[in-house]
């Protein structure tokens, strides 16, 4: 994912400009790049859970999310799910 913004702000900047910030180490651990980041992987799957009820990880599963109703779950539950899931990746996904 991190390779995805670098793109995107290349696009923006320009590929010398891009060069010479990575090369300077001005990216690395910059807050900006990781919220930039978590809301991305969040938007990733918000959509997947909010319309179809699966990722694409989860279609292979067979694994789908839902609400007991079998509707498909709001944008609040699937951010409540992303914030839970964030830590148990935090624990290694042991959660």
């Amino acid at each position: 994912t991190t390779f995805i913004y670098k793109l995107i702000i290349m696009g923006f900047i320009g590929e010398a400009k891009m060069r010479e910030l990575t090369e300077a180490g001005a990216l690395d651990g910059d807050p900006l790049l990781s919220t930039i980041l978590l809301f991305v992987l969040f938007a990733f799957f918000a959509k997947f859970w909010t319309h179809s009820g699966q990722t694409l990880g989860m279609q292979v599963w067979g694994v789908r999310v839902q609400n007991a109703d079998g509707s498909a779950i709001s944008l609040w539950q699937a951010l409540l799910r992303f914030m839970v899931s964030i830590g148990s990746w935090l624990c290694l996904g042991l959660g």
